[in-house]
């Protein structure tokens, strides 16, 4: 069975390479199956309003976790910053290499050797989520602490649900027949979130919560 990142990979190529109704089918534990067009990953930086005041937060050296094909990175390269995207897609890599993103790392977060003097990290599309689990995430701020400067800031969105909950749910792709296998998927409350940013060294602010539950929120490095 193929990967997560070799179906979105697929899609994202075929879009890229002029199949503008390309969609991708999201089948996730217990909700309906959800048509994504590819479109979206390929939209204007600032086309949702928590981006739009995410990317206003981001400063000095950002590194773009789970970058895709690269909106958020070439955005704030347009503004002058220094940006490394990161992906684990070899095709979403090479779309953005295409597009004109500057420096691109291919690679699974908690695998890759990163250099420690980044001022931000930025996670938009509820990327991380791809932490799968409480202790993923816990994970996932260790690194940050461990990689960002002093001062530095984790930008990122997550989803709350009714439940005002973590959720874990299983999630597979599906595009041109083909199926990946399932993922964890983790959705994190506001409260959760910040007591794992507290016992990491962060202080949690959320700035701004949508009507669908999306939300976003900065985690401050304390010192």
């Amino acid at each position: 069975m193929s990967t997560a990142q070799e179906i979105l990979g697929e899609a994202l190529q075929a879009f890229y390479l002029g199949d503008k109704q390309a969609c991708i089918d999201v089948h996730t534990q217990g909700q309906a199956t959800e048509s994504l067009p590819v479109s979206l990953f390929f939209r204007d930086a600032e086309h949702y309003p928590i981006d739009e005041v995410a990317l206003t937060l981001c400063r000095g050296r950002v590194l773009d976790v789970g970058a895709g094909v690269g909106l958020h990175a070439l955005h704030l390269q347009r503004q002058g910053l220094e940006v490394s995207a990161l992906d684990a897609s070899g095709a979403a890599c090479a779309i953005m290499r295409l597009r004109g993103v500057n420096s691109i790392i291919r690679g699974d977060i908690f695998k890759q050797s990163l250099p420690h003097n980044f001022d931000t990290w930025l996670m938009l599309g509820r990327s991380v989520g791809l932490a799968g689990s409480l202790v993923g995430l816990q994970r996932l701020l260790q690194l940050a602490y461990i990689n960002l400067n002093e001062n530095g800031l984790v930008v990122l969105n997550s989803y709350l649900g009714p439940e005002r909950q973590p959720q874990i749910r299983q999630m597979s792709f599906e595009y041109g027949g083909q199926c990946s296998e399932p993922v964890p998927w983790l959705d994190v409350d506001y409260s959760t979130l910040a007591e794992l940013a507290d016992q990491q060294g962060f202080e949690c602010d959320v700035l701004r919560t949508e009507d669908d539950g999306n939300y976003l929120a900065v985690l401050n490095k304390l010192t």
